[in-house]
């Protein structure tokens, strides 16, 4: 924390819980949650900012930090894939090779104070992993995916090509 801050907790006039650094700005590759899919790097970059009640804490120094990584959000506790503890604001995941098109939940605490999660989406991650079929002719006019029956949590869809295309789902444009 910078030295006037230090400086008015230690005489009483700032209470520690203003003081208290907590990590915000969670990124993954320089992308922010709801930008971070498909993310292919084996090893991806994780970042993150530090603010206090008194607002962001630049140029001062960075608190001893524990990261946790793990597939699913409730084993970031107890069964993390991996975790590391930095006095930085990134890290390098070095763990496990991460599994392609999942969701990756990941965790920043300072040591003793807050916490912040995120989660990113892991792009084909080997060359076995693109499968597709080409549409053409009749397909190209009318492709339909129907999950009818199946109960979807979530899904993603990518669409690329020249040209026109239209999506529905359940029946609206």
């Amino acid at each position: 924390l910078p030295v006037m801050v230090r400086l008015l907790v230690l005489l009483g006039l700032l209470p520690p819980s203003l003081a208290a650094v907590a990590p915000t700005f969670l990124r993954v590759e320089r992308l922010a949650e709801r930008e971070a899919l498909g993310i292919d790097t084996p090893r991806p970059l994780l970042s993150w900012g530090w603010t206090t009640a008194l607002g962001a804490d630049r140029g001062a120094p960075v608190p001893r930090t524990s990261v946790s990584v793990a597939l699913a959000a409730e084993d970031l506790d107890d069964t993390p894939l991996w975790q590391q503890s930095a006095a930085a604001a990134t890290l390098r995941y070095d763990g496990p090779a991460l599994p392609s098109t999942t969701r990756v939940h990941w965790r920043v605490c300072a040591l003793g104070g807050a916490c912040a999660s995120a989660s990113f989406v892991t792009g084909q991650m080997s060359p076995s992993d693109w499968t597709a079929q080409w549409i053409g002719g009749r397909q190209l006019r009318s492709p339909s995916l129907s999950w009818a029956g199946r109960t979807v949590r979530s899904a993603v869809l990518t669409v690329t090509g020249l040209g026109f295309y239209e999506i529905d789902l359940n029946g609206a444009k």
